[in-house]
């Protein structure tokens, strides 16, 4: 009767450890091919060169607060990016650059020309803007700076980038969405942090690569 009884017991036990193992099992879903579909997803990312994206964005830093809305459109190293920080493009302010090595020439509300060889000193010295664009470029698709170490990397079960620590930031990618003709999703809503200071970007649309503004020579 006892050896009967432990018999059934052990039959009872193999069932509960068999069925644990399958409620576990969904875990694997994907999720064990997560670091391969991240770096294929990244090699695929990295070929896209030109894009253009619209939004809006909300700085917060221990000087202040504003409000954005964002026109970014980039082609290899060539940018111009529009920042409307008033209706009807009162407080519009337009930074440009013809590629890699050109001088970057920024143009305030006022009229003014501000010239530069480096995009983050002017945006830091008219905007109070602490980011560096290098990396916000690639953060704002979903990669991190190639050119700058990462401290952390964080993916999805799609091997979308989710998390990352650069250049002293946080960065967040709290939401995809559809990208241009060729590209699933791309960022959606982005925060970026750093001790007092928080960006939040809301991506409304990426759009197919167009033809940047023609560079004017004058002064």
């Amino acid at each position: 009767m006892i050896r009967r009884a432990l018999s059934i017991s052990l039959i009872w036990i193999g069932w509960i450890v068999l069925l644990s193992a399958c409620s576990r099992a969904p875990v694997q879903d994907g999720w064990d091919d997560s670091a391969s579909l991240w770096q294929q997803r990244r090699a695929e990312l990295s070929h896209i060169r030109s894009w253009q994206l619209r939004g809006r964005l909300a700085l917060s830093t221990p000087r202040g607060n504003w409000l954005a809305a964002l026109h970014w459109a980039q082609d290899a190293e060539a940018f111009h990016i529009v920042l409307s920080t008033a209706p009807l493009g009162q407080g519009r302010y337009a930074l440009r650059s013809a590629g890699a090595g050109a001088e970057v020439v920024l143009h305030t509300p006022d009229g003014q020309r501000y010239r530069s060889n480096s995009a983050d000193a002017l945006l830091g010295e008219h905007l109070d803007w602490p980011l560096t664009l290098a990396g916000l470029r690639h953060w704002l698709l979903g990669l991190p700076d190639p050119q700058a170490p990462s401290q952390t990397l964080h993916w999805d079960r799609n091997g979308r980038l989710t998390r990352l620590e650069q250049h002293g930031f946080q960065i967040s990618i709290l939401r995809y969405r559809s990208g241009p003709e060729g590209v699933a999703t791309l960022p959606g809503k982005l925060l970026i942090r750093r001790d007092r200071t928080r960006l939040r970007l809301v991506i409304h649309s990426w759009e197919a690569p167009g033809s940047l503004p023609r560079y004017s020579a004058a002064p």
